[in-house]
């Protein structure tokens, strides 16, 4: 049976979004994301993003949030050919876009069980398809009555959830783990600019394991669902606070 290099290899690049309201925050962003990390991995540098996305994507997606306000958007690049030194040619890729409607989840604050993370400081920061050692963290948090894990190095540095970067909240400070093997986080920089835009300090800091019990609250950030509260990591307690959640998607409505 035919198969698909990124499904028996994990060849495949990515960026996930949703849209709020017919638009979607930093979309820019996203784009350029996954243009440079496909342009470096299979094309050798060899395109530039008008030509990259002309011939994948003729319709933009920014047309395409219009008719699908409310939605999940996945854009995947794979190569129909293996990977080569010298690069693939734009006929060797394919580009697909994954959209459907998001529906409400249950916003019970989240329960997250530390977990023993398996990235190198060497990892190349893209998002790429192969997230299988991830969503096995997170089953083996879920046997054990937790929603999540949350990743910890050997040496006790706290990384991030399955899909999800943590963001913790003592007073009017905001934090989030610093670690060298973090994907550049869109969802993130959002909520650094909301950060701004409220009056919070924004500080991105090495966060050990123990430090856990010494905020207020505590939040799981990504692009799709945004900002959800934790309520619990292992046996520590927080608030599970809502209103910092509430008042950040308002605020992206109103971009």
């Amino acid at each position: 049976m035919a198969s698909s290099r990124a499904r028996l290899y994990g060849e495949s690049l990515f960026t996930s979004m949703r849209s709020l309201g017919g638009s979607i925050p930093f979309l820019d962003q996203h784009m350029n994301r996954l243009f440079h990390s496909v342009n470096d991995s299979f094309f050798n540098h060899r395109l530039s993003p008008e030509g990259f996305w002309d011939f994948y994507l003729p319709q933009p997606i920014q047309d395409q949030a219009k008719l699908y306000p409310n939605h999940y958007f996945r854009i995947t690049f794979e190569s129909i050919q293996p990977m080569h030194p010298r690069g693939i040619g734009l006929a060797d890729g394919k580009l697909t876009v994954t959209i459907h409607e998001l529906t409400p989840v249950n916003e019970k604050p989240l329960k997250l069980k530390t977990t023993a993370a398996f990235m190198s400081a060497q990892a190349i920061g893209y998002k790429a398809g192969s997230y299988f050692q991830h969503f096995y963290r997170k089953l083996e948090a879920q046997r054990a009555g937790f929603d999540d894990a949350l990743l910890v190095s050997s040496e006790g540095w706290v990384s991030e959830a399955s899909t999800s970067a943590l963001v913790l909240v003592k007073g009017k400070r905001v934090f989030t783990p610093d670690f060298p093997q973090a994907i550049e986080s869109i969802s993130l920089k959002l909520l650094e600019q909301y950060c701004m835009y409220a009056g919070f300090d924004f500080d991105r800091i090495a966060i050990s394991k123990h430090d856990l019990a010494h905020f207020d609250s505590a939040y799981l950030a990504n692009a799709v669902s945004l900002l959800r509260p934790v309520g619990q990591i292992n046996d520590w307690r927080y608030t599970g606070d809502t209103e910092l959640s509430v008042n950040f998607v308002d605020y992206l409505r109103s971009l």
